[in-house]
C-alpha cells in the first residue's frame, strides 16, 4: 500500500479536491484529526486491504500477518447497536439488520449474508467500504463529494448485481445532501425563557472530558461556551437548558446543555455523543 499514508503534507498535492456538488471546498488539514479522518488512499491500495481480510490474514504473498484466530476478534459483535444514528447508516440503511460493532467495524447482515464495513465521511468527500467474507466479496467506494449517496447506491448496486439478489430498502432510505436528518432541539414555551449566565460564568471540569469554559464575548452581551478552543455562542432554550451549535461533516449539529447542581454546585450536563443511549457528562463548576 504504497499510496497510503496519514502524512497529510506529503500526499496533498495529489489529492481529490473536495467538492460540494459543483461548489469547490477548502482542502481541510487532517493531522488534528487524524485518527478519525488523516487516511489519505487510492482505490487500488484500499482493494489491498480488503483482500487482506478476505485471505484470513494473509498477504498477497501468503504471508500470515494476523493470525486468523485475531481477525476473528475484529469481526466479532462486541457491543450490539439497537438504535444506530441515521448519520452511521446513512446511505448503507440496506446493511442495517443486526447492527453490531466488532473493532474497528461496524457489522451488519442482508439477504442472510455478514457485512463488515465502515462509512467515512469529511468535508467534500464521501467513502465506504464493506466486506463480505461469505461472499469472498469487498466492495469499496471513495468520492471526492459532500455528503455523496454515491457510497451506499454503487456499493448496493454491486451487491446485487453479484449475488443476483435484490435489497429492498425504504423509499425514503437515501438522502440527498440538503434532506440529512440531525436532531433538532425546540421549545414550546410562549414566554422567553430566561438564564442567568452572570452565575454561569466560569470553568467547568469532567474527568474524562477535560475543562471548558462558559465565557462573554467580547463586545456583545452574548455567551459562548469554550472547549478548547473552540467557541460556540449560546442560545437560550429553557429556564435551565441553553443549546450551542456544533458544525461536523459540514453539518450543523444542536447540543443540548442543562443546568444542573452536585453537592450544591453548579454543574453542565453536557451530551459528548450523538447516541441517544449515552447518557450526558456532568461537568462540575470548579
Amino acid at each position: 500500500m504504497k499510496d497510503t499514508s496519514f502524512n497529510f503534507a506529503t500526499k496533498s498535492a495529489d489529492i481529490a479536491l473536495p467538492y460540494s456538488r459543483d461548489k469547490k471546498l477548502h482542502l481541510r488539514d487532517t493531522k488534528p484529526i487524524t485518527l478519525a479522518a488523516g487516511l489519505t488512499t487510492t482505490v487500488a491500495d484500499i482493494s489491498k486491504w480488503l483482500r487482506f481480510h478476505l485471505n484470513r490474514g494473509k498477504t498477497s504473498n501468503d504471508v500470515q500477518l494476523i493470525s486468523d484466530e485475531n481477525l476473528s476478534h475484529i469481526s466479532r459483535r462486541h457491543n450490539i447497536i439497537n438504535t444506530p444514528i441515521p448519520f452511521l447508516l446513512q446511505n448503507l440503511e440496506w446493511l442495517d439488520n443486526k447492527t453490531a460493532y466488532g473493532l474497528g467495524l461496524f457489522i451488519g447482515e442482508v439477504n442472510g449474508h455478514k457485512a463488515l464495513f465502515h462509512p467515512g465521511y469529511l468535508d467534500g468527500y464521501s467513502s465506504m467500504m464493506v466486506i463480505f467474507p461469505e461472499l469472498d466479496l469487498g466492495i469499496s467506494v471513495l468520492t471526492n463529494q459532500h455528503l455523496s449517496a454515491l457510497p451506499g447506491k454503487l456499493s448496493k448496486l454491486i451487491y446485487e448485481r453479484v449475488t443476483n439478489c435484490t435489497v429492498q430498502v425504504p423509499s425514503d432510505a437515501f438522502l440527498a445532501e440538503d434532506e440529512m436528518k440531525v436532531p433538532h432541539t425546540t421549545n414550546n414555551n410562549k414566554s422567553k425563557p430566561t438564564l442567568n449566565f452572570d452565575k454561569l460564568l466560569g470553568t467547568y471540569e469532567d474527568s474524562a472530558f477535560g475543562i471548558i469554559n462558559i465565557e462573554k464575548l467580547h463586545a456583545s452581551t452574548d455567551y459562548c461556551i469554550d472547549y478548547y478552543g473552540h467557541k460556540w455562542p449560546i442560545k437560550v432554550t429553557s429556564n435551565n437548558t441553553f443549546e450551542f451549535l456544533i458544525e461536523t461533516f459540514g453539518m450543523q449539529i444542536p447540543m443540548t446543555a442543562t443546568v444542573c447542581s452536585d453537592s450544591g454546585s453548579l454543574a453542565l450536563a453536557i451530551p459528548m455523543s450523538l447516541e441517544d443511549r449515552v447518557p450526558p457528562r456532568k461537568f462540575n463548576k470548579v
